[in-house]
Parts: C-alpha cells; sequence; structure tokens
C-alpha cells in the first residue's frame, strides 16, 4: 500500500502530467476502478483540484479577469498553474509572480499592461492582509529639536506598498470596479504612468497617486533612510517639494506610522 506523502505526491503528479492516459497514471493502483476508470476519475479530481485553486486567483485579480474575460483568464491560470502549483494550504501566498508569468505569456502580449495590472493587484492583495500597527503619538514629534530630527527614522505603516508602471495603471484599475467596458474612455496612447501608493485604511484598501518626489520620499523610508535622507531623495527629484505638505499628507492617509530616534530608539522620545 503506498504510503501517504507518495500519494499526495503521485497526485500533483497526474494532476501537472497534461493529457492523462491510462498508462501515465502514477495513482492508479490506489484508484477504486470498478465503476469508473482511473483516467476518468483522476480527470475529475483534477479538475476540482485545479477549479479551487482558481477561484483564489479570480478574488485576487479581479480586473485581470475582467480585462481578458473569464474564459481567457481561467484559462490562462490553468497554464500559470501547471508550472506554479501550491507550495502550501495557505492560499494567500499564492500568485505572488502571477504578473511575471503575464509578462511572458504570449497569449496576453497584445495587452502590454496587463502584467502591471496583475503587480498592483497582488500589492492590494497583500496590503489587504498585512499587520496593523499602532502609531507613535506624533504630538511628541513637533517637539523634536532640529538635532533629533537629524536622527529620525519615520516608519511606515505595514500595509503601506509602492508601485510605478509606465502605463495608467490607476485609470485602468479605477475603470474597471464599475460594471460596463470602460477602457473605451481612457485614450492609452496619450495616458501616462506614474508612480502609486497603497494603503489599507482601516478595513478599506486604498490606492492613490503620488508625484516622483513623494514617491522617492517614502521609497528612502520604506529602504529604513532617516527622515533627512528621504527629503534629500525628494529634492533630488524635485527642488521645489514641501516637507510640511507632504508630511501632513501622508499622515493623514495613514502612510506613516511611527518614528524613532535611531540613536536612542523610540522609548526615549
Amino acid at each position: 500500500m503506498t504510503n501517504l506523502r507518495d500519494l499526495q505526491r503521485n497526485f500533483i503528479d497526474d494532476c501537472l502530467s497534461g493529457e492523462l492516459s491510462d498508462k501515465n497514471i502514477s495513482i492508479a493502483p490506489d484508484i477504486e476502478t470498478d465503476t469508473i476508470s482511473a483516467k476518468g476519475r483522476m480527470e475529475i479530481y483534477r479538475e476540482s483540484a485545479i477549479g479551487n485553486i482558481i477561484i483564489p486567483m479570480q478574488l485576487t485579480y479581479p480586473v485581470v479577469e475582467k480585462l481578458v474575460g473569464s474564459d481567457f483568464f481561467r484559462a490562462t491560470c490553468r497554464q500559470y498553474i501547471q508550472t506554479h502549483w501550491p507550495e502550501t494550504g495557505n492560499m494567500d501566498d499564492y500568485g505572488d509572480d502571477f504578473s511575471f508569468f503575464l509578462e511572458a505569456f504570449k497569449p496576453a502580449q497584445h495587452i502590454p499592461y496587463l502584467s502591471d495590472v496583475a503587480r498592483l493587484e497582488w500589492l492590494l492583495h497583500e496590503s489587504s492582509i498585512a499587520d496593523d500597527q499602532e502609531p507613535s503619538n506624533w504630538m511628541k514629534f513637533a517637539e523634536l529639536t532640529e538635532d533629533e530630527l537629524e536622527n529620525v527614522h519615520i516608519g511606515l505603516h505595514p500595509s503601506v506598498r509602492l508601485f510605478s508602471s509606465l502605463y495608467p495603471v490607476k485609470e485602468i484599475w479605477d475603470m474597471n470596479q464599475e460594471a460596463g467596458d470602460a477602457l473605451q474612455a481612457l485614450n492609452l496612447d496619450e495616458a501616462t504612468g506614474g508612480e502609486l501608493v497603497v494603503v489599507r485604511q482601516k478595513y478599506k484598501t486604498h490606492v492613490y497617486a503620488v508625484d516622483t518626489a513623494e514617491h522617492g520620499f517614502l521609497k528612502a523610508l520604506l529602504k529604513g533612510k532617516t527622515l533627512f535622507d528621504a527629503v534629500d531623495a525628494a529634492v533630488e527629484v524635485d527642488e521645489a517639494c514641501k516637507l510640511q505638505l507632504m508630511m501632513e499628507r501622508h499622515l493623514g492617509n495613514g502612510v506613516l506610522c511611527t518614528f524613532e530616534n535611531m540613536k536612542r530608539g523610540a522609548t526615549d522620545l
């Protein structure tokens, strides 16, 4: 009798084997064939397994599905699953590299922005399930001296994700939140890309556009740079950028979450 580990391995191999025949089913000795052949039974199992994997893909990538249509999306997912079988039972972790798959997927080459839309949707998914964090007491931030500010690091909320694209991905994503063929209203030849911030506010995840200076500022903070270094990164892009306005905006949106003195630690502030 086949042990459980080998039985599971054989089942996965058969699911990924392509066309099934009575001769290439490794799990056949462990299948009851009194009423249905091993091939017929395995096809039922395989279709059920793949169908169950496609469901979370549809939940994670609803705009991608809307852009290409349900039949095309399901067929694409089947191709993806064949080379990206889930490694765990936690489907929240599944599909992280779907955007890279779409970028190289020849049948989708006529939609050049599709992989970037998928990339944004994965960031939305990540943001929606990210940990929460209590913010610092920002009233104390106003009390910091210039010397203290020089060593301050500002932490972003755990749900924050940064995004950049040459395509107008936010407009495409926004238009496909409603029913209908929304892309008719967007001229892709004239529209341009840009930088976006994804952040969860309470129970809803939001996407909003930022300019390149703001994006550079937040990117530097995300890398662990000090506040002054982050400001330098923004100024390098736009000398006219306003720190106070950036701080107010991103505090209000919940992007900026904590602050600490890199030399003394948060408890000293």
